[in-house]
């Protein structure tokens, strides 16, 4: 738990950098806004309707929990494989972000 918000800080900061001047409130608040509905209400949600689910079928409700629980670790193979995706693209879309604003009438 100590760690499990350290990739917040980073991962605002990255969308802000890969951002063209004039969008980056845009981007943070809609970063901001997805992680919120994803991770904070639809995630403890989604683990609840499983061990519910489970415990329906006829598993006792400690195991139903612990299989929802574990389910719910789905997500970081989800994200860990998205980031070794976007890790090929990052260091270009960063180079090409001012030419990008340039393009779009930004005065940089």
């Amino acid at each position: 738990m100590m760690f499990s918000s350290v990739w917040i800080g980073s991962a605002i900061a990255l969308c802000n950098g890969l951002m063209i001047p004039r969008m980056r409130a845009t981007a943070s608040a809609t970063y901001i806004l997805t992680v919120t509905f994803i991770g904070l209400a639809l995630g403890p949600f989604t683990i609840g309707r499983i061990s519910t689910s489970l415990e329906a079928g006829g598993m006792a409700s400690g195991e139903a929990l612990r299989i929802g629980l574990l389910w719910g670790l789905g997500g970081y193979v989800v994200a860990v494989f998205f980031l070794f995706l976007a890790r090929r693209h990052v260091r270009a879309d960063e180079a090409g972000r001012l030419q990008r604003a340039r393009e779009l009438g930004e005065a940089v």
